[in-house]
């Protein structure tokens, strides 16, 4: 790697005006009911000047409630801009919305499944471009099917998906953070094998934004290094990689809407910037 080039940290994205010093999220029982939500951001150049060098490319809310001692139910809504859309980058929006079942294990490993995929173009829903997923794993075989029709998987325990982690992170950090290896189903639809996720203690650092961080690491087969940054309360307010990051951010979804409704690519308004 070019010894100029650095992976994401949660300081650099405050310099770079992804995350303002001044964030803040409260506190929650990892194993409680909670709601998060995340600004998919992604730098673009060198970018130092919010709103033109960097950008919002979605949003992702998490809702997790227990259902009983070994299970929880976990509703996903992601909104990803579609910035090369022919028509500009405000005309085009993927919404994925997913309910998941999952065994409360160290990868929060899904169960059953259903999870759909919508494009919108200037406000209207792209009809003939649906994409409804649905499965469970059952006896360590995984049945899944898309608009209807199987779909085949080779997958094998023990493995997890991308949301999943976001829930499964915390608690790991609450406890004995043993490595895990498996293999990930992207978007409960795609198998990417090798995966590792490890205690990287050495990347940990106080932050003079956000306090005390550690840092947990995620490698493996078509995915960049993901580091996942764990606050001294447990909390997981950044995930990030080499150019993307996920940003804890209760205003997630507002700014997604703002950004269709105004077509201005901003993250933030001036009074917050002058915090």
């Amino acid at each position: 790697m070019d010894p100029n080039i650095q992976p994401l940290t949660p300081d650099i994205l405050a310099r770079m005006r992804a995350a303002l010093p001044s964030l803040s999220w409260p506190k929650v029982d990892p194993e409680s009911s909670w709601r998060k939500s995340y600004r998919i951001w992604e730098s673009v150049g060198m970018g130092w000047n919010d709103n033109l060098q960097s950008r919002v490319l979605g949003s992702l809310v998490l809702e997790r409630s227990p259902i009983d001692s070994s299970r929880f139910k976990l509703k996903v809504r992601s909104q990803l801009l579609m910035i090369h859309n022919p028509d500009g980058p405000y005309g085009g929006l993927r919404e994925i919305e997913a309910d998941l079942e999952c065994e409360l294990d160290a990868l929060a490993t899904p169960r059953r499944w259903r999870v759909v995929n919508r494009f919108h173009r200037h406000g209207q829903v792209m009809e003939h471009l649906p994409l409804l997923i649905e499965g469970r794993f059952e006896d360590g075989l995984i049945s899944s099917s898309i608009n209807g029709r199987p779909q085949a998987l080779e997958i094998a325990a023990p493995w997890s998906n991308e949301w999943c982690l976001f829930e499964a992170l915390p608690r790991m950090a609450a406890g004995d953070p043993t490595e895990q290896r498996f293999q990930q189903l992207h978007q409960m639809r795609s198998a990417l094998p090798d995966q590792r996720l490890f205690r990287r203690a050495e990347a940990d650092y106080v932050s003079s934004h956000y306090g005390p961080l550690r840092c947990f690491s995620q490698t493996g087969y078509a995915n960049l290094p993901i580091d996942y940054w764990v606050d001294d309360k447990g909390d997981l307010p950044f995930v990030t990689n080499l150019h993307t990051a996920y940003i804890i951010d209760d205003q997630a979804e507002a700014k997604i809407e703002r950004i269709l409704k105004d077509k201005v690519m901003l993250q933030f308004e001036k009074e917050e910037l002058a915090q």
